[in-house]
């Protein structure tokens, strides 16, 4: 077992030293061939030892062995899906049918799914959802195209029973990230992460205490 999927199956495990290596590893996996457990020790203020008994527990023998392995599995990774993406955005030619097309982009469709729930944290998700489950109110925010995501999002919340708001105008989105009361939830939806009048609102949010 690929040892990204060890750690995601036994996060509901880890105290919190633990927790704290894992989240490390996995936003790091990309240049973990500079990083040391001394370093690495250092940053997150924890023992060297707490970072080799991590490793054991996953099954390795140190550090050095996890580290390793794990640089493997993000290039092998990275690899595949690059030569598979290059694969399927040439494949497709004008000599093709229209049900061959049909086949091809179903396939890169169903590699762009199975890409996402490789890299779903799956510990947070349920955490998340136990979240949302429990908001009396649920707004949702995005702009331009994710402000469409966002919208079926609400449709979809809403046949099952939630309360939900989810308005493409910014100015309204911050409105009503202020009238945001203890237990209501925000879900903000962006490709970049880094939309300035989208971050407004979340900021709003977040500086009341909300989720």
């Amino acid at each position: 077992m690929l040892y990204l999927t060890k750690i995601r199956n036994a996060e509901s495990e880890f105290t919190e030293n633990e927790q704290k290596i894992a989240d490390f590893l996995r936003a790091n996996v990309s240049e973990l061939k500079s990083v040391s457990s001394h370093k690495m020790a250092k940053q997150l203020g924890i023992s060297q030892s707490s970072i080799v008994k991590f490793a054991q527990k996953l099954g390795a023998q140190g550090f050095t062995e996890l580290r390793m392995a794990l640089i493997g599995e993000y290039s092998a990774s990275r690899e595949k899906t690059n030569a598979t993406a290059l694969h399927l955005h040439s494949s497709i030619t004008s000599d093709d049918s229209l049900e061959v097309i049909a086949r091809k982009l179903n396939r890169e469709k169903e590699l762009a799914v199975e890409q996402t729930c490789a890299l779903f944290d799956y510990a947070r998700l349920q955490k998340i959802i136990e979240v949302i489950s429990k908001a009396p109110f649920i707004q949702i925010t995005g702009l331009g195209g994710s402000a469409l995501v966002g919208r079926d999002l609400s449709f979809k919340l809403m046949k099952i029973g939630y309360r939900v708001a989810c308005e493409a105008d910014t100015h309204v989105q911050a409105t009503v990230s202020q009238a945001l009361k203890k237990g209501d939830v925000q879900i903000a939806i962006s490709y970049s992460g880094s939309k300035k009048r989208l971050s407004c609102a979340q900021k709003r949010h977040e500086s009341r205490g909300q989720r």
